[in-house]
């Protein structure tokens, strides 16, 4: 399984250069057999809806969608 983070592991002012760089790599690497999957921000902000709009051509792959409340 391959995971691409979207959320905690990008700086805010690095958000949208790193969606352009998955949406790129979902569409020119070759995954083989391993599952690719993209960790998204939560879809109840600005930049999950922007990493949706981003992936959502990619339906191949797989997204998580994961709500934790505290």
């Amino acid at each position: 399984m391959v995971v691409i983070d979207l959320e905690d592991a990008v700086a805010p002012e690095q958000k949208g250069a790193a969606r352009q760089s998955v949406k790129q790599a979902l569409a020119e690497v070759e995954f083989g057999q391993k599952e690719c999957v993209v960790r998204i921000n939560s879809v109840f902000t600005l930049n999950g809806i922007k990493d949706l709009v981003a992936i959502k051509d990619f339906s191949r792959h797989q997204v998580e969608l994961f709500l934790v409340l505290s």
